[in-house]
This record gives structure tokens, C-alpha cells and sequence, in this order.
């Protein structure tokens, strides 16, 4: 039953601890969200979660899981724009 009250209170937690991230609009980079992440898949293996708790964990990280395709989307158009770059830098060397 302890164990029980520490997973729903560690869910609790997080979940506070990403709304309050989420909800302010403050743009969360792609460490933070990894390592919640993390934390959300450890929580989600437990096999006496409730059903209810998991969902929300869930959800929570489907959320999280949209920031880093976001970031990792900027950042492949980051990289691609660095590299055209230096390609023009390289053509205009070789002629």
C-alpha cells in the first residue's frame, strides 16, 4: 500500500512539474523533456500503477514527445541550413 501512495505521489509530482512547465508557455529544450521522459517510462513500467495514473502519464508524454520532434526538426533544418551554407562557401572557392 506504501508503494502504492509513493507512485501516486511521484505522479502527482511530475505531473505538477510539467503542467506548471507547460502552462506558462515556457519552451522546454530537448534534455528537459528527454529526462522527463525518462522518468514518466520508469514510472509507466511499474506494474502496480493505476490505469487512471498510466493514461495520464501517457498523455503527459505524448506531450513531451512532441517537443523533441519539434526541437529535433529545428535543429535538422539548423544543420541542413549550415551545411548549404558552406557548400556555397565551396563553390565560390573552387571557382
Amino acid at each position: 500500500m506504501a508503494n502504492k501512495k509513493k507512485i501516486t505521489e511521484n505522479i502527482d509530482d511530475l505531473s505538477l512539474e510539467i503542467s506548471n512547465e507547460l502552462n506558462i508557455q515556457q519552451q522546454i529544450d530537448l534534455e528537459q523533456a528527454m529526462i522527463e521522459l525518462e522518468k514518466i517510462s520508469e514510472q509507466l513500467e511499474d506494474p502496480n500503477i493505476k490505469l487512471n495514473d498510466a493514461i495520464e502519464l501517457f498523455k503527459k508524454g505524448a506531450e513531451l514527445a512532441k517537443i523533441c520532434h519539434k526541437e529535433l526538426t529545428e535543429a535538422e533544418i539548423k544543420i541542413k541550413e549550415i551545411k548549404a551554407d558552406l557548400s556555397e562557401i565551396e563553390f565560390r572557392k573552387e571557382n
